[in-house]
């Protein structure tokens, strides 16, 4: 009888496990196309340090831009400049920061001296989309979306430059943008 139930929680444990990386992402294609980005404006700090330690650096920007600003945003990112293969974690570069909208353009000018400010202009970019459903996706998608992007720029003999991680709360997707020539 207690080797039955066992069974049960193990096999309602690997369904659970399962339904999880699936509400995630986990097992969707990826595609990668070629399009042209729209401009936009980036509030952000400048990071070097471990990747998987950036949250920190978002969530205080973000609550900074409500609480002082009154600046919302529904965009989150993060430019990530080096190969974490290559580069020792701790000197690994990136931008962490938000996407405003055109609408605060003029309040832009408070955000000065606390933080950086630049405009990323139209540009043609190799984007990969995925869904973005909780804090699983951003590593499911990790998982799933480097490795597709680098089979595509050895195919197309691209060479691989920063990758822009873009998480759209209101789309509830992450877009993958790599900039090219």
């Amino acid at each position: 009888m207690i080797k039955r139930i066992i069974m049960w929680l193990i096999f309602i444990a690997i369904i659970g496990w399962a339904a999880l990386l699936y509400y995630s992402g986990y097992f969707i294609k990826i595609v990668i196309t070629q399009q042209e980005m729209w401009p936009y404006t980036l509030v952000y700090e400048a990071y070097t340090g471990d990747y998987n330690t950036v949250g920190p650096v978002m969530d205080k920007l973000y609550n900074w831009l409500i609480d002082d600003v009154q600046i919302k945003t529904d965009k989150w990112f993060g430019i990530y400049y080096d190969d974490p293969a290559v580069v020792a974690k701790e000197q690994l570069r990136s931008d962490i920061g938000v996407i405003v909208d055109d609408q605060y353009s003029s309040e832009l000018f408070r955000l000065q001296g606390k933080y950086a400010v630049k405009t990323r202009p139209k540009q043609q970019a190799l984007v990969a989309e995925f869904p973005y459903q909780s804090q699983l996706s951003i590593i499911a998608g990790v998982m799933k979306v480097y490795p597709e992007l680098n089979k595509y720029v050895i195919a197309n003999n691209l060479q691989m430059r920063e990758v822009m991680e873009i998480y759209d709360r209101t789309a509830k997707k992450i877009f993958y943008v790599m900039p090219i020539k």
